[in-house]
């Protein structure tokens, strides 16, 4: 979320506290019925963990030739559906010239570690290169 934003929902939950906001944010990630979420909370963050997907919510890191490592990331686009369903719900007021940090929450997207093991075969040796 960049400096000096409000989400679109943030008017509607600006007096919630994050624990409630979490609550909707699983809600909103209902839409994706193929894929399984965890939606943690404490009083100044909220994480959401990938659990279980179909592959297409899924890619390999764009960094594979100059790491040598391959991971399975969020696609593009999916990745991006995520950040936003999350940023509606916040604001940014953040100067970053000054290190000041002011948000109603932090927040965090990963997928689970043993997502990964559980397409990393498919996706890397299945695939062209």
């Amino acid at each position: 979320m960049k400096q000096g934003t409000v989400g679109s929902k943030y008017q509607e939950v600006k007096n919630l506290s994050v624990k409630e906001i979490a609550k909707l944010v699983r809600k909103d990630l209902k839409q994706f019925n193929d894929c399984k979420f965890s939606v943690t909370s404490d009083r100044n963050s909220i994480t959401v963990y990938l659990m279980d997907s179909s592959l297409d919510k899924l890619t390999s890191n764009e960094d594979y030739k100059e790491t040598g490592m391959r991971f399975v990331v969020f696609e593009k686009n999916f990745g991006n559906k995520l950040k936003e369903i999350l940023n509606q719900y916040n604001y940014n007021n953040s100067d970053i010239m000054t290190d000041y940090s002011d948000v109603k929450f932090y927040s965090y997207i990963y997928r689970d570690g043993q997502l990964e093991d559980k397409y990393r075969n498919k996706y890397f040796y299945n695939k062209a290169a």
